[in-house]
């Protein structure tokens, strides 16, 4: 029984998981080795995807090297 409520909280925590930067797959497994307030954490601290631009397209992350490079 308790298996069961710890796999339901690490499912919710990827769940959560999966509309930020550390995805799905990566909370799920956090939360299921470690603990699930450790997997929250970690969750909670990963940045925010962001799906749309202000032009209602796809946001894409790009590299700009203008903005790394020495003059």
């Amino acid at each position: 029984m308790e298996s069961y409520v710890f796999l339901t909280f690490a499912n919710l925590i990827a769940t959560y998981g999966k509309h930020r930067g550390i995805g799905f797959a990566i909370s799920f497994l956090i939360s299921f080795f470690g603990t699930p307030f450790i997997g929250i954490i970690c969750v909670m601290l990963s940045e925010k995807i962001n799906k749309d631009d202000d032009n209602g397209q796809q946001a894409e992350k790009t590299f700009d090297i203008e903005q790394f490079r020495q003059y």
